[in-house]
Formats: structure tokens, sequence, C-alpha cells
């Protein structure tokens, strides 16, 4: 919990005792916000459906695109999908202009597609779990690491 671990971290006795230290505060930030969020399986294949389609014929209706971000509890997932399209050269049409599949199709895609598709939605999934947040990459990088010893320090100075 977080607000313990703050409480350990104030009584700490520094092992530096240089005057101009002693009075830093250090507040950290709360851990409940770090919770990664995974895309469900319904909203995985809707979006692999969504980016096959574009990829196949160059063009989704932007309808799709509202439709599948609306069912998202992620506000920014309409932007990060309209960049993973227009990465995988995917435009997004807001008028009819040509006709559109009834149905979704079921054709065997090309691997090169399906592989563009796959790093496509790995790239929403990154998005979605906030792997480039710099906060979860300092609290990975600083994981549980023992701390050194007064005589560890010393050594090494």
């Amino acid at each position: 919990d977080a607000d313990s671990l703050q409480r350990q971290i104030a009584l700490h006795v520094p092992i530096d005792t240089d005057a101009r230290t002693l009075d830093i505060e250090i507040d950290l930030p709360d851990p409940s916000a770090l919770q990664v969020e995974q895309f469900s399986a319904e909203d995985r294949a809707a979006i692999e459906r969504l980016m096959l389609d574009g990829s196949r014929y160059g063009r989704v209706q932007a309808e799709s695109v509202d439709d599948l971000c609306d069912r998202s509890d992620r506000p920014e997932l309409r932007a990060d999908l309209l960049f993973a399209l227009a990465e995988l050269g995917v435009q997004v049409e807001t008028a009819l202009e040509w006709p559109w599949p009834a149905e979704p199709t079921d054709d065997i895609w090309s691997e090169e597609s399906g592989d563009s598709v796959d790093e496509a939605i790995d790239y929403l999934q990154m998005l979605a779990e906030q792997e480039n947040d710099l906060l979860k990459l300092y609290y990975k990088d600083m994981g549980p690491r023992k701390v050194l010893s007064l005589d560890e320090e010393a050594e090494l100075a």
C-alpha cells in the first residue's frame, strides 16, 4: 500500500546527514493508477476485423471506428486506432463512396497483411497498457532491488 510505504520512507533515517538533504520530502505516486488495461477478446477480435478489412480494401467506414470506440472505456482509443489505421495505410471514410461488403468477410488474408495487422494490434495494446508511461518505466526499472548496506556504500565510495 502506498500510504504505508510513504510512512516507512518518512521514518527512514538517512545515511547521508548533509544539512542540504535533510529537508527533502519524497511523495510517491499512487501505484493503483498504474493498472494495466487489456483489450477483451471481443474487442481485440473487432479491432482485428476492422484492420483486416481496412488492409484488404484500403479504407474503412468512420461509423465502424466510432462503433468500436463507443464500446471502449478508453477515451484515447479513437486517436490511437486512427493512428494505427493510418500507419497501415488505411483511409477512414466518413461518406459511403463505394459499395461496402454487407457482412464481414472471412477470406484468407495474405500473411503479410496479417503480420501488419498483428503489429498494429500489438501497438494498440501497448498504448492501452501505457508501456511508454514514464512512471511505469521507473517502477519497472527500480523494482524490488536490494538497497546498499552502509558497508557496501562505503566500499563503493
